[in-house]
């Protein structure tokens, strides 16, 4: 019988062992399976109930790496300051809210809370002083460097459980698991959008 084909034209049932690889960790994994209908294709199904798990290993990780203050952050914080560490560079506050998937309001509440503890500094666009630039204090530096290396030591003991031999295989299925959230997130934004028009012409219309 041939075998069915994945993501990013990898055959399904290798597709399906590197995202298995990831979520099994013994007790961690969740036994609830979806109430969902399936697919004509078992390979497709099982990768779904995969990026399942994925998606709930996440969450459970990022709950978690929440509580543990590495380097005195959170992870949201680390998030949204990690630009600034790599690319050595001032940036306003939208620039940093968008990389880092949060709204500006939300980004600014959180900013305001981060200059109070003087890790990061406000700073004047030479060109323009309605514009203000974030900068990593060097105490700020230091302290986001340090929650980089807690997470990317999670990171990379993730990959280490994929087998050399599947790694290669492991970058395009994630590749395409990226693209395809990339996508849903677009949708999602643009229905976001499209809700809020309507409703503001809602309430425009009821005064």
């Amino acid at each position: 019988m041939r075998e069915e084909v994945a993501a990013g034209g990898l055959p399904g049932a290798r597709a399906t062992r590197i995202v298995s690889t990831l979520m099994t960790s013994g007790p961690e994994r969740a036994t609830d399976r979806p109430a969902a209908a399936p697919s004509d294709d078992p390979a497709t199904d099982e990768l779904a109930e995969q990026l399942r798990q994925l998606f709930r290993a996440t969450r459970r990780l990022r709950g978690y790496g929440n509580q543990h203050q590495g380097g005195g952050l959170s992870l949201p914080q680390y998030h949204l300051l990690e630009p600034l560490l790599r690319c050595e560079a001032e940036l306003p506050v939208g620039q940093l809210a968008e990389r880092a998937g949060l709204s500006p309001p939300t980004a600014t509440t959180m900013i305001r809370k981060l200059v109070d503890q003087g890790i990061v500094e406000r700073r004047p666009d030479p060109s323009d002083r309605r514009v203000v630039r974030l900068a990593l204090s060097p105490a700020g530096r230091e302290r986001v460097a340090e929650r980089r290396d807690v997470v990317e030591g999670w990171r990379t003991a993730i990959a280490r459980r994929i087998d050399a031999a599947d790694r290669a295989a492991g970058v395009r299925v994630l590749a395409a698991v990226v693209a395809g959230l990339e996508e849903t997130a677009d949708a999602l934004a643009a229905l976001v959008e499209e809700e809020a028009r309507a409703g503001g012409a809602r309430d425009a219309t009821e005064r």
